[in-house]
């Protein structure tokens, strides 16, 4: 468990998994702290991945600062605390419609930027629920 500046913004996030396994950033939904993740989520996904999990802005121990939060500056926290962590390329798993959005908008700008850090990214739930 940790804190890193990402910006202006404080972040809270921890690893799970062995160091030497393939990276893997998992997203969760908008409003939710890691402490919400399923611990057989999070066993689950340790056993093939180091998994790397944060609380968004304005959940949990991260920096809150005034809403709206838009999906741009969910993407750039994202990206921000992946090159904060050292991860050149990782697989990004978001769970939920804004998540499954930031994740995308975090390959879309590294794409654009010739990058390529991600290796793939999954969208968990990516519609809500009628």
């Amino acid at each position: 468990m940790a804190e890193v500046i990402v910006g202006d913004l404080p972040m809270y996030y921890a690893w799970h998994g062995a160091a030497d396994a393939e990276p893997l950033v998992l997203i969760s939904g908008l409003g939710l702290d890691v402490s919400e993740l399923p611990p057989s989520l999070l066993a689950g996904l340790a056993r093939r991945y180091r998994v790397l999990v944060f609380d968004n802005r304005g959940a949990g121990r991260t920096g809150a600062p005034p809403p709206p939060y838009t999906v741009e500056q969910m993407a750039a926290d994202t990206a921000g605390l992946m090159r904060a962590c050292g991860l050149a390329r990782a697989t990004v798993l978001g769970v939920s419609l804004v998540t499954a959005a930031s994740g995308s908008g975090v390959l879309r700008r590294r794409r654009e930027r010739r990058r390529g850090p991600l290796r793939r990214v999954v969208a968990s739930c990516p519609r809500p629920h009628p």
